[in-house]
């Protein structure tokens, strides 16, 4: 195991190493990826993840969990409102 693998990493990986019945050798190579999380103050509705790419960094843009709340609570509200308005109209 690679030397910064935090002790329930390792675990959930130990798992999947273990050897079977008719098992005689297996041969495993793990490599660990640095990875950072970034949040832009001029941007709070997206965090950026970025990792070593083949020539460069690369970075992967999502959606905030705070955005990704308010849009299921917008969604939630729209379909409450539109039930309501169907019970109304029969």
């Amino acid at each position: 195991m690679p030397a910064g693998v935090d002790g329930e990493h390792r675990a959930a990986v130990a798992a999947h190493l273990a050897r079977g019945r008719v098992e005689l050798s297996r041969r495993v190579t793990l490599e660990t990826c640095p990875l950072a999380r970034v949040e832009l103050m001029d941007d709070p509705h997206r965090v950026f993840h970025v990792f070593p790419g083949a020539r460069s960094l690369e970075v992967v843009s999502t959606l905030s969990d705070r955005l990704k709340r308010r849009l299921i609570a917008a969604g939630a509200v729209i379909i409450i409102v539109v039930v309501l308005a169907l019970r109304l109209l029969t």
